[in-house]
């Protein structure tokens, strides 16, 4: 009789620890979740007059804007969080996350929204850029944690 791998064997691949892997996908889904914010505020301005043809002129709704948005402020600040509260440390991926969020809101709220077709698309592409860095911090701390035979978060206790 063949034995069914555990639960943790099956969700986490060798060799990678839990919290690594779980942090890896929510990059993943932060980055990737960026990448479709850029490409739609790229794409939607040069199409608007064909989407109700396609049936798809509720790209172009506000609402939904402010949607992906919020959404990837959500994923944003919990995928960077978690790297900073239990790998790595640094800020660096929180300040650029937070200054593409500050290019996305320029684009929207200022006198910028002449220019909210590049603006936009921009500042999407550094909150991606965050979630890279912050992989890069996350996969750099647990390369050094494995060095060390030591793999848990830090610890706040003295």
């Amino acid at each position: 009789m063949t034995e069914r791998p555990s639960e943790r064997q099956f969700n986490n691949p060798p060799n990678v620890p839990g919290k690594l892997t779980r942090s890896l996908n929510l990059d993943s889904l932060g980055f990737s979740a960026s990448l479709i914010c850029a490409l739609h505020c790229a794409l939607v301005p040069l199409f608007i007059t064909s989407l109700p043809l396609l049936g798809l002129e509720f790209l172009a709704n506000p609402a939904v804007e402010g949607t992906m948005i919020l959404t990837g402020l959500a994923i944003g600040i919990t995928s960077l969080a978690h790297g900073y509260l239990h790998h790595h440390r640094n800020f660096a991926a929180l300040v650029i996350l937070v200054a593409g969020f500050a290019i996305i809101a320029a684009g929207h709220l200022t006198a910028l929204v002449a220019y909210e077709s590049l603006v936009t698309p921009l500042g999407a592409g550094i909150v991606a850029f965050s979630h890279f860095v912050n992989w890069r911090l996350c996969n750099h701390d647990q390369k050094h944690a494995h060095k060390a035979d030591h793999c848990e978060p830090h610890s706040n206790a003295s």
